[in-house]
């Protein structure tokens, strides 16, 4: 059976082109784009893979969480494959590699079981080769760097690009195109203004000068705490500095005025609360694909 799924970034059956010229010494991050080279502006036919390699024969399978490492593994074989025989000619099996790193990121976005497995297996699939990345590291690097190896420049490279496609909402099936019209993956760079300036604190105390008016969470009145608490101090608000009791009560341990970690805890609440946005448009975004998944299942069971 093969079929595709496109919705919102997501496509479900991805072709990659068969091999056809020896290695050339070019640079192995991306070669130089050449006319009438597999050249076809139907969508697919510059990139058509071997049928086990569509995203399609994985979600198939019966135990996703197993099956996910081996499936990364096939591509990176066809990498390695690209790589040695079509390296000197032509990106668009690069590109076809891509797209389905991007697509493969997409799938694994969201709170649905398919989702949870893949990622469940491929952290087994990390943890197996004996990667580490940080807990801050995107999903999207984790699996290109999967694919593509340990070369640092060149996963970040390819890593940005995808990421900066994901932001600009380009979908699956458009991405070689679109990275064609970049001028290739090296050519990928976010608009000059979208990199933001490190703020200052004062600039961050002021944005976090909110939680000052949030409601209050509780009440506590203390000989020991007035006594600590020095009126000549001119610093709006003071960190009481607790933890937590068995019974579920939290205990003061310590009052704290100065000025410096004052500011650094409300500067600190403007920061949660920019995190706090992004994680509910993040859940927004998976609640999405969640839906636009289960529609597009739902309509080929009825195809």
């Amino acid at each position: 059976m093969y079929f595709s799924l496109m919705d919102r970034g997501l496509l479900i059956s991805v072709v990659i082109a068969t091999p056809s010229t020896s290695i050339g010494a070019r640079k192995m991050s991306e070669v130089t784009e050449k006319p009438n080279v597999l050249a076809s502006e139907k969508i697919g036919e510059s990139s058509i893979p071997n049928s086990d390699l569509s995203i399609v024969s994985l979600l198939n399978g019966k135990d996703l969480e197993r099956e996910i490492g081996p499936y990364i593994d096939r591509l990176s074989s066809e990498r390695e494959s690209w790589e040695a025989s079509e390296f000197a000619t032509s990106n668009d099996r690069l590109y076809g590699l891509l797209m389905t790193c991007y697509s493969l990121n997409n799938t694994m976005v969201g709170s649905d079981t398919t989702a949870k497995m893949l990622r469940k297996g491929l952290a087994a699939h990390i943890e197996q080769k004996r990667y580490t990345f940080t807990d801050s590291t995107p999903l999207m690097t984790k699996i290109v760097r999967c694919v593509f190896g340990v070369d640092r420049r060149r996963v970040n490279v390819y890593a940005s690009a995808l990421r900066i496609a994901k932001e600009q909402k380009i979908g699956a099936v458009e991405l070689p195109r679109w990275l064609k019209a970049q001028g290739g993956v090296e050519e990928v760079k976010r608009a000059p203004n979208a990199a933001k300036k490190a703020k200052t604190l004062q600039e961050r105390v002021k944005e976090g000068s909110f939680i000052l008016a949030e409601p209050s969470l509780g009440k506590v009145h203390t000989d020991a705490l007035n006594a600590q608490f020095s009126t000549e101090n001119l610093s709006e608000g003071v960190v009481l500095l607790a933890t937590r009791d068995d019974d579920g009560g939290f205990s003061i341990r310590r009052l704290i005025q100065t000025d410096s970690v004052v500011k650094a805890a409300i500067a600190a609440c403007a920061q949660l609360n920019a995190s706090d946005k992004k994680r509910k448009e993040l859940e927004a975004e998976a609640a999405a694909l969640d839906k636009a998944r289960m529609q597009a299942l739902q309509n080929l069971k009825v195809a």
